[in-house]
């Protein structure tokens, strides 16, 4: 079965030091893996972003495929406290 998922995401930083966050998602499909956010390599927040990146990405999906979602540090992992709040809502064939 086929149909489509709408990620609806809030994402910032959720401290005041530190050197910010590096985070990217994507989907699996069978072995295949596509990033999906940013489109290649890793999307930064900066230590002091409390306004941070919201957006509603609508992707294909089918069954057995799974999202990902990976935070990872831009400098230093000291810190790095992320407030990354995805809702993930089935649209639909």
């Amino acid at each position: 079965m086929f149909g489509s998922i709408l990620i609806i995401i809030d994402k910032h930083a959720d401290s005041t030091c530190s050197t910010g966050r590096c985070c990217c998602f994507g989907k699996f499909s069978g072995t295949e893996r596509k990033q999906v956010w940013p489109s290649s390599g890793w999307k930064a927040i900066n230590y002091n972003d409390f306004t941070g990146i919201s957006h509603d990405i609508s992707i294909p999906v089918a069954a057995n495929d799974y999202i990902y979602f990976i935070v990872n540090k831009k400098g230093s992992i000291t810190a790095d406290a992320t407030v990354w709040d995805p809702t993930i809502r089935y649209t639909g064939l």
